[in-house]
C-alpha cells in the first residue's frame, strides 16, 4: 500500500524520488491539491493546476520519470515576446530616421492605385451586347441537341 502511495507523492512532486523509503515530510497547506494525476494508456498525466504545467509521467526501470508536455501558450507567448521585441526595434529605427513611429504612414501619391470610375454607357452597351450573343448560342445550342436526342429516339 505505501508503495502506491509513495509513487503517487513522486508523481505529484509532493515528495523527492530520493524520499522513497523514508519518512516523508507533511505537504504543506498551499500545496495540497496543487497537482492532478490522471491515468492515460501511456503513463499517468500530470496537470500543474498552479503553473498550468502538463507532464508526462512513466515508470522505467530505474524510477518513475515526469517529461514536461510540449507547451502551445508558451510558444505563442514566446512568439509574443518576440514580435514585440522587434516591433520596438523598428519603432527606434523610425525614430532615429526622423519619423514619428506612432504615426500611421503615409504613402506617396504615386504608390496608391487610381480607383476605376464605373462603366460608362458605352462599356455597358458592349457588356450587353456580349451576354445576348452568348445567350443566343447557349440556347441554339439547347435546341440542337434536343433535336438530335429526338431524331434518336425515332
Amino acid at each position: 500500500m505505501w508503495g502506491k502511495i509513495a509513487i503517487v507523492a513522486v508523481l505529484a512532486g509532493l515528495v523527492p524520488a530520493a524520499a522513497l523509503g523514508q519518512s516523508a515530510t507533511p505537504v504543506p497547506i498551499d500545496q495540497a491539491g496543487r497537482f492532478t494525476l490522471e491515468r492515460t494508456e501511456k503513463g499517468i498525466l500530470r496537470l500543474d493546476r498552479t503553473t498550468g504545467a502538463v507532464s508526462f509521467c512513466n515508470e522505467r526501470q530505474d524510477g518513475w520519470t515526469c517529461v514536461p508536455a510540449a507547451d502551445a501558450r508558451q510558444a505563442l507567448e514566446d512568439e509574443i515576446a518576440r514580435l514585440q521585441a522587434e516591433n520596438d526595434e523598428l519603432k527606434k529605427r523610425l525614430a532615429a530616421a526622423g519619423a514619428n513611429p506612432d504615426e500611421p504612414a503615409k504613402l506617396p501619391p504615386e504608390a496608391v492605385p487610381p480607383i476605376n470610375p464605373m462603366p460608362g454607357d458605352k462599356e455597358v452597351d458592349q457588356f450587353m451586347d456580349f451576354a445576348e450573343k452568348m445567350m443566343r448560342r447557349f440556347f441554339d445550342m439547347v435546341d440542337r441537341l434536343k433535336r438530335d436526342y429526338n431524331d434518336d429516339r425515332i
